[in-house]
């Protein structure tokens, strides 16, 4: 068996297991919580916003006190006056996941369903643009049949790009193609530029993309789920050691990596809470750490997952 090969079956593996939690979700996901008029009446506020695991919905936090009166996601993020939720949903052809967007006062304005599980998800600090990525199944260049799908959502426009496989990927200033290449966690810049992790061969990368341009650039080597901090200087992210992830920060400018002080393995998107510290779900919390390598891990969300630092309006804010 080969490296690939092994990494493939991995993969799949893994995958697999996701999907199965994915649909066992889907059938067994909590009943409790507000009714749709309370729901409708919830404002995304606080200092973070969680998914609620006793309740499976949307929960501002504010002062250690949980607010769960939002809608029902697997996942969730905000910024600005917007806010993405993901849900994993039964369909005829498999799993198929619910992305619904919200606006700073609950109400809907949008929902978009695709194949797949609900992965990741995030919304552009303007909150004009949302991308989120979920695993499908039906391709046949990976063991078991397993991929990756990252969309992206323009809001104004109403501009919809279902999967970026076709974006023009180039590494060491050459194009790079593969049947095997996915992409996957979206971090945003701006409504235009962004990192993503783009994955082929056994091998991940650090992507800068543009999507004016529909190109993207490969920037870094071994980055997972990449997610840049407020000052737009380095990149949080899974590092893989053994099999597992930690995490991990890179500085853009001088490619240092810095081991966060968490021994305990995770798999998330690391979210920022600000220059200084970032949050990430591991063994049903959401746990922070400085993003120095120094300190060691804080409980700061028990029974929780997903986090979003609450984020506001930069236009409204001015």
């Amino acid at each position: 068996m080969t490296a690939r090969t092994r990494w493939l079956a991995a993969i799949a593996g893994t995958l697999l297991l996701l999907i199965v939690a994915a649909v066992h979700a889907v059938r067994s996901r909590p009943a409790t919580g507000p009714s749709a008029q309370a729901v409708a009446r919830w404002r995304p506020g606080g200092d973070l916003l969680v998914r609620d695991a006793a309740t499976g919905r949307v929960a501002s936090v504010r002062d250690g006190i949980r607010d769960a009166g939002g809608p029902a996601c697997d996942r969730t993020y905000q910024s600005a006056r917007t806010m993405i939720c993901l849900r994993a949903v039964a369909g005829p052809a498999g799993p198929r996941t619910s992305m619904t967007l919200y606006d700073d006062k609950g109400q809907r304005l949008k929902e978009i369903r695709l194949p797949g599980v609900p992965s990741r998800a995030r919304v552009s600090p303007s909150g004009r643009v949302v991308a989120w990525t979920r695993f499908t199944l039906g391709d046949t260049y990976a063991s078991g049949k397993f991929s990756t799908r990252t969309s992206f959502y323009a809001i104004e426009t109403g501009y919809l790009v279902t999967t970026m496989e076709t974006i023009a990927l180039y590494r060491e200033g050459r194009r790079f193609t593969a049947p095997d290449l996915n992409y996957w966690g979206i971090t945003f810049v701006d409504d235009n530029f962004f990192y993503a992790t783009a994955g082929s061969g056994g091998r991940t990368w650090l992507i800068r993309g543009d999507t004016d341009q529909w190109r993207a650039d490969a920037v870094a080597p071994d980055v997972e789920c990449p997610s840049l901090s407020p000052d737009e200087t380095r990149i949080a992210y899974k590092l893989k050691i053994g099999g597992r992830w930690y995490p991990a920060v890179l500085d853009l400018a001088t490619g240092k990596v810095t081991r966060l002080a968490d021994t305990e393995p995770f798999d998330d998107q690391i979210e920022w809470l600000d220059d200084d510290n970032v949050a990430y779900g591991r063994e049903g919390g959401v746990w922070s750490v400085p993003a120095d390598g120094t300190g060691g891990p804080r409980l700061i969300a028990a029974g929780a997952s997903s986090p979003s630092r609450w984020k506001a309006d930069p236009v409204a804010a001015r």
